[in-house]
């Protein structure tokens, strides 16, 4: 089996995930490649992608209104600055996190193909108007009126973006991947998603964190590297800023 991992980036969260699965599947005998435009972020490789640069100002600086910390992405996520032709023939294709990757009309087409596509929504933005998280917002799940997350120049549009995400027919190539239950039932109750196969998958954890024979037995609680003294149950939230609402800590 050959599968084609494809994000943005190889760093941060759905980078993460991507690199996780990737790296897991080819320890299975599966020819598993992970494809991403850059290796950073755009703050530290602003000249790699330049037109990804310049239309991720724009949401930033002139469509977003900043009335909440998500991000937006109006011009990125009509851009497809990966070219479908590096994606080795009769493989999965698994999507991660795309803005500026592909848009939407480049995965009906790798569909159309007939190409077997898993997409895994690592936020809101292939099911919203133009938003990664909808804070509340459930215009979504109609035709994102009056969007609430950008100037008032930009809400046509964002109406007109959404229905450019709407896959109005059962697509039966295609596997939308939800690590969380909450993501799974906004998926479902979007109009973007609502006819679409939703599955739940929690995202991976590096086999590396589990790798101490110690945490594999009975006497695991008495690891001193997870553990202090008395304890018996330690939770642990890991998110690039634990202050932002969106990561629901």
């Amino acid at each position: 089996m050959l599968v084609d991992h494809v994000t943005f980036s190889k760093t941060g969260g759905a980078g993460e995930v991507a690199n996780i699965l990737a790296t897991a599947q080819s320890g299975l005998g599966i020819d598993a490649r992970l494809f991403s435009l850059i290796s950073g972020d755009l703050k530290s490789e602003p000249f790699t992608r330049p037109l990804i640069t310049l239309a991720a100002a724009l949401d930033e600086y002139v469509v977003s209104n900043h009335s909440s910390p998500t991000i937006v992405s109006h011009f990125r996520s009509r851009l497809s600055q990966l070219n479908p032709q590096t994606l080795r023939s009769g493989s999965v294709v698994h999507l991660h996190w795309l803005p500026g990757v592909l848009a939407h009309e480049q995965v009906r087409k790798l569909l159309a193909e007939g190409r077997k596509v898993v997409w895994t929504l690592h936020d809101m933005a292939p099911f919203t108007g133009v938003c990664h998280h909808s804070h509340g917002c459930s215009n979504f799940r109609g035709i994102c009126s009056d969007c609430p997350q950008v100037r008032n120049g930009f809400k046509k549009a964002v109406e007109l973006n959404l229905t450019k995400k709407v896959f109005d027919r059962i697509e039966k190539n295609l596997i939308l991947v939800a690590p969380t239950p909450w993501m799974a039932s906004q998926a479902r109750a979007s109009s973007a998603f609502k006819n679409q196969r939703i599955e739940l998958i929690e995202n991976p954890i590096r086999p590396e964190f589990f790798e101490s024979a110690s945490v594999a037995t009975p006497t695991a609680a008495t690891d001193s590297r997870f553990f202090a003294s008395g304890e018996s149950l330690r939770l642990t939230a890991v998110a690039s800023d634990l202050t932002n609402p969106a990561k629901g800590i």
